[in-house]
């Protein structure tokens, strides 16, 4: 193998370990070679990085691979190997992390804070990071077009039906009238009175039939009406009631 064949295998391998790495110490050691070959090749891939905003934070907070040492990742060094069993258990969670769950879900299902499960999102590469809000804007987008059996009920002006028969309707028709003329509508489509296909040749019928009942002189008349301009009684209070004077006949009720 040439020289600048095995260069080329060298600066590949270092472009790989640069996205998970946390140090050019660290990709020196895995390699075999000294760090200063490594910064030698490693320098312009980090430019690019820094460029594309794919670089990334160092466990101190600052930029990944910033100069001179650098005391969190001395501590992480430090660190004992985690046991099998705790790795097993970090990478379920990243996994379901990957999969666009919720963070307080993932919590439940392992019986901790969320905080602990948040906390597992520095071991997220920037390419899972960014698989991961994908992912999570997903799973929003398949909740919003879901038809939802839980929860606040799905308002009408959203469902398929009730936009067509709206828009079916004159555009001459109250507002007030609108949602009462559509929901009649529906309902005779679902009882079979008319079909669907025919919705637009019967829209001007409910439309007229609604408005000759209710916005006439003639048209039935609220109980909850005033039973004159500015009085404080409406028209319910006038229907006598015929259990009001009872306690009254017991009273006054001739014993034999």
């Amino acid at each position: 193998m040439t020289g600048v064949a095995a260069a080329d295998i060298l600066r590949r391998q270092i472009a790989e370990r640069l996205r998970t790495a946390i140090s050019l110490r660290q990709i020196a050691r895995d390699l075999g070679v000294s760090p200063y070959v490594v910064r030698r090749h490693a320098g312009p891939l980090i430019s690019d990085m820094r460029r594309a905003g794919t670089i990334g934070q160092c466990a101190c907070g600052k930029e990944r691979f910033h100069q001179r040492g650098c005391k969190a990742i001395a501590k992480l060094a430090r660190r004992p190997a985690s046991p099998p069993e705790v790795v097993a258990r970090r990478a379920a969670i990243l996994a379901d992390m990957m999969s666009g769950e919720t963070l307080r879900a993932i919590a439940s299902r392992y019986g901790v804070h969320h905080t602990a499960i948040s906390q597992k999102r520095r071991f997220l590469t920037e390419e899972q990071r960014a698989q991961r809000v994908a992912a999570h804007a997903a799973r929003k987008a398949r909740r919003k077009t879901s038809q939802r059996s839980w929860g606040p009920p799905i308002r009408p002006e959203r469902d398929p039906l009730y936009c067509r028969v709206s828009a079916a309707l004159p555009t001459w028709l109250h507002p007030q009238l609108r949602d009462d003329v559509t929901s009649e509508m529906i309902l005779a489509i679902l009882e079979g009175t008319i079909a669907e296909a025919d919705i637009r040749a019967h829209a001007k019928r409910f439309a007229n039939a609604a408005t000759a009942e209710y916005r006439s002189k003639w048209a039935p008349i609220s109980l909850e009406s005033a039973m004159f301009d500015g009085a404080g009684e409406t028209l319910a209070d006038s229907i006598p009631d015929p259990s009001a004077l009872a306690a009254f006949d017991r009273i006054f009720e001739v014993q034999p």
